[in-house]
């Protein structure tokens, strides 16, 4: 999957930047490009795309990639049947999709992901807040989760936050990834996540960030198996102990620790199993004329 990643990328990154970025796109916008697969028992392959590149491995394409699946026919079910289970390669490794239907109507979408690590903690110096530490932890991607209160910031929630409480959000957010991408650590950190406890223990408000001024719409799922790993790694989470991270918008994902499982080099991993439903919500026809000039898209950040 990394050879086809690489290939794309070589040679078909233009129409990656135009769906992506705007105007066909905007700067939150996911893609997932369905491949051959490469183990004989998985469905198809996936390539995870956004208007900054690509990711090894993506919860909310994941989900919604299993809408897509059913939607359109790619996958079918059986009269009686209501759970449908199916393998998809991706770049970080194969995933399954539990796909399960009532009345013809699919229910909810399952991720079973990659094996995810809890990888300690780190001093992230950011501008204008000082330093702060971070938990670290691998679900498909390197996360670092912090407090929001760390920032100030008493809630995440912007159903309920004025318009400056939310643009300070997003500062935090934007300026806790930049230094995060500038500490030096064995894994380097991709995404960052500013955290809010709820009334719920099992629940975590959360706020997610992937590019600057650019904030998650959902819990993110990649966010939520690393968490999982966090959580277990901190001795605060057990197998078959359910946790669900809520979005800034009070969308849910639902995740539960599968198994433990030792790595080749002794570390140990959990297997994440994250729930959520997911939705078609239209088919388009994109148009290029040679003559255009955002032929291959824009972004602007800030």
């Amino acid at each position: 999957m990394q050879d086809k990643q690489d290939y794309f990328e070589a040679n078909l990154d233009g129409l990656r930047a135009a769906l992506c970025r705007e105007p066909r796109g905007h700067r939150n916008m996911l893609g997932a490009i369905i491949t051959a697969p490469v183990n004989d028992d998985s469905l198809i392959g996936v390539l995870f795309t956004s208007p900054d590149g690509y990711f090894d491995m993506c919860g909310d394409s994941s989900f919604s990639l299993g809408a897509y699946l059913v939607d359109s026919g790619v996958v079918q079910f059986e009269d009686g049947e209501q759970t449908r289970k199916v393998l998809v390669d991706t770049v970080a490794g194969q995933i399954f999709l539990e796909l399960t239907s009532r009345d013809s109507e699919l229910e909810s979408v399952a991720i079973g992901n990659v094996p995810s690590r809890y990888l300690g903690t780190a001093e992230i110096k950011v501008d204008g807040f000082g330093p702060v530490t971070a938990d670290l932890g691998y679900g498909g991607l390197v996360y670092a989760f912090v407090p929001a209160k760390t920032f100030g910031i008493n809630s995440l929630q912007f159903t309920e936050i004025s318009g400056d409480e939310q643009r300070r959000v997003i500062e935090a957010g934007t300026a806790f990834l930049a230094a995060a991408k500038r500490t030096d650590t064995v894994n380097p950190i991709e995404l960052v996540v500013l955290t809010e406890e709820t009334d719920d223990p099992a629940v975590s408000r959360v706020s997610n960030f992937y590019a600057p001024g650019t904030m998650g719409r959902t819990p993110s799922g990649t966010g939520l198996s690393a968490r999982l790993a966090v959580e277990h790694g901190k001795g605060r989470l057990e197998v078959g102990q359910s946790f669900s991270q809520e979005s800034a918008l009070g969308l849910q994902f639902h995740g539960v620790i599968d198994d433990v499982v030792t790595g080749e080099e002794g570390e140990l991993a959990v297997i994440p199993r994250l729930t959520a439903k997911s939705y078609l919500m239209g088919i388009s026809q994109i148009v290029f004329k040679e003559d255009d000039v955002f032929k291959d898209g824009f972004s602007i950040h800030g």
